[in-house]
């Protein structure tokens, strides 16, 4: 009889089988194995770059960021499409924090 591999499992999260993506924190795990989430964590990336530049407070951001990872983590828990909520909502943040920062544009 020759072996017939197991069905792969179909659902909501799928997690990359890649050793590189394996991470104890799942958000980081999905972002590794997802291309569009990937896209969205270096789009987030220059968000916050972009907020220090403006002035936005060192202590600020990190005390900010890392509420925004455990929400991450919590989101990755559900779906993919929880985490990019979570990121669309902080990029959205940070552009604000920055626009704020940087005073009025007139």
């Amino acid at each position: 009889r020759a072996f017939v591999p197991p069905p792969r499992p179909v659902g909501l999260m799928r997690v990359s089988t890649r050793p590189r993506c394996a991470s104890p924190d799942p958000g980081a795990a999905l972002v590794c194995a997802d291309p569009a989430l990937g896209a969205a964590d270096r789009q987030l990336a220059r968000a916050y770059r972009q907020a220090q530049a403006a002035g936005v407070s060192d202590e600020r951001l990190q005390r900010q960021q890392q509420r925004w990872l455990a929400a991450r983590s919590a989101a990755a828990r559900e779906a993919p499409w929880a985490v990019r909520d979570v990121y669309v909502a902080r990029i959205a943040e940070l552009n604000g924090m920055a626009q704020e920062a940087q005073g009025p544009s007139n």
